[in-house]
């Protein structure tokens, strides 16, 4: 599956659950989220996470991700092309 895949289903997931926030509500949701990887990445750094953390954490990237495209999608940004330009993949 490609970025641009995922971000077509972001927007669907959106609309099906009426989902419907402002650009500015969704850029607070990806803080808070990139908060919660944060308190991780501070765990992680004393000890080694167990699986069951890392599952945790992988939760929380993927809040992330959901909140970013999300806040893409609001402006019709294609992630995949930028991406692909900016890091010439």
């Amino acid at each position: 599956m490609h970025l641009n895949d995922i971000q077509k289903k972001i927007e669907s997931l959106e609309k099906k659950n009426s989902w419907a926030n402002s650009p500015d509500e969704k850029i607070s949701f990806l803080v808070e989220e990139l908060g919660e990887v944060s308190k991780w990445v501070r765990k992680g750094r004393k000890k080694l996470l167990t699986k069951v953390q890392k599952d945790k954490l992988n939760m929380e990237f993927a809040d992330v991700l959901q909140h970013l495209i999300s806040l893409a999608n609001s402006f019709g940004i294609n992630l995949e092309e930028g991406l692909r330009r900016k890091k010439k993949l």
